[in-house]
């Protein structure tokens, strides 16, 4: 018998925290998570591990960045209702922390001026935010999502079914028809699963990145030329985000998001 063992990451959720999410641009409920490395043997875990950092997913975007839990003075287990509650308790502080992003993105909302150096830094912020988890989405291996996850149980339902109904007959020529359609599907099932998780990097920029930063983006309403302007000096350095982001298909998200947005309801 082969035995496998090693250290896995483990994550834990701690509760909810308030936070400022750049790509909302405003103050956000957070879920704060704790990330262990644990050691394991056959998939199972020894312990609770040694604590590596902590994440934080905003509760309207879903995005997830590292997060400092020191700067945290209260955690909630259960989310409150009212977010004044939750900032007051879990970082009271965020209002001076943040009051010249806030101030500006209050002048943004009311259209009042602002300076070529403060809507630059508007356009960078988000893209700064969101380099990394792109840059790890592309450099490393695929990563399976919903689509890749659905196929994958469909295929190991539909085909383990058949295997057993041709159990069941076995013997019969129907119990032989299950057990070749069973073997089929298996093999058409192996291959769909195979092509989603090869797309699925393209999927997360269609739908999740596009939408994001459509979002994020709206009130700015940048040109095309601006979007070019400052995804240039990632293409600059080979990351990911500056290669693989289309600009006409941001700025469709974003034309998108402000119609959305102008819509009343």
């Amino acid at each position: 018998m082969i035995i496998f063992w090693g250290t896995k990451s483990k994550k834990k959720k701690l509760g909810y925290v308030a936070d400022y999410c750049v790509y909302c641009r405003g103050v956000q409920p957070y879920e704060l998570s704790k990330v262990s490395a644990v050691g394991h043997i056959q998939g199972l875990s020894l312990g609770s591990g040694k604590t590596v950092g902590f994440l934080k997913r905003c509760e309207s975007c879903s995005m997830v960045n590292a997060a400092d839990a020191t700067g945290y003075s209260h955690v909630f287990k259960k989310l409150p209702d009212d977010l004044h509650v939750l900032v007051v308790s879990s970082f009271p502080e965020i209002w001076d922390v943040y009051a010249e992003r806030l101030e500006l993105e209050d002048r943004l909302y009311n259209d009042d001026p602002i300076s070529k150096e403060e809507r630059a830094f508007l356009l960078r912020e988000p893209l700064d935010a969101i380099a990394e988890e792109i840059e790890i989405r592309f450099k490393g291996e695929a990563q399976g999502d919903k689509p890749t996850g659905l196929g994958c149980v469909i295929t190991l339902g539909v085909v383990g079914f058949l295997f057993f109904l041709g159990i069941v007959n076995e013997g019969s020529s129907i119990g032989s028809f299950l057990m070749q359609a069973a073997g089929v599907l298996g093999v058409v099932g192996f291959f769909s699963v195979f092509v989603l998780l090869l797309t699925s990097k393209q999927r997360f920029l269609k739908n999740t990145v596009y939408p994001l930063l459509g979002r994020t983006y709206s009130q700015i309403n940048p040109s095309l030329e601006e979007l070019e302007q400052h995804l240039q000096p990632f293409r600059n350095a080979g990351l990911a985000l500056g290669k693989k982001i289309d600009t006409r298909k941001l700025l469709d998200a974003i034309h998108q998001a402000r119609v959305e947005l102008s819509q009343p309801g």
